[in-house]
């Protein structure tokens, strides 16, 4: 699959509260934490806070997701890239900044208030 970098968006399992199933979704990879694993930002179809970030077609220098979608600061995680199954774009630098000067704010703000 090659190497992976920041701004790019994967897809990879997320699973269900039950922990038995899982479902491949897309994830914004904003930094290599070391060994392999990466932090990333989920990336959902439906803006579920108004912190979200709209992701459109046009915010990709390459590939694409298959809808409009929202990168949400708040919900970041690591994994390691071994869980990647593939990359789905690389997002342009102006859309990379944006979100995550969002995650910076956030954490500056203390939280969502």
């Amino acid at each position: 699959m090659g190497a992976f970098t920041a701004g790019q968006v994967v897809i990879l399992p997320f699973p269900f509260s039950n922990l038995l199933q899982n479902k491949y979704r897309p994830a914004l990879l904003l930094a290599n934490v070391g060994q392999g694993d990466w932090l990333v930002c989920q990336i959902t179809s439906k803006s579920h806070d108004k912190q979200a970030i709209e992701i459109n077609l046009t915010d990709f220098s390459n590939g694409s997701l298959q809808r409009v979608s929202f990168a949400r600061a708040g919900k970041l995680f690591t994994a390691h890239e071994s869980l990647f199954s593939s990359i789905a774009g690389q997002l342009t630098d102006e859309k990379f900044s944006e979100i995550k000067q969002a995650v910076i704010s956030l954490i500056n703000a203390g939280g969502y208030k």
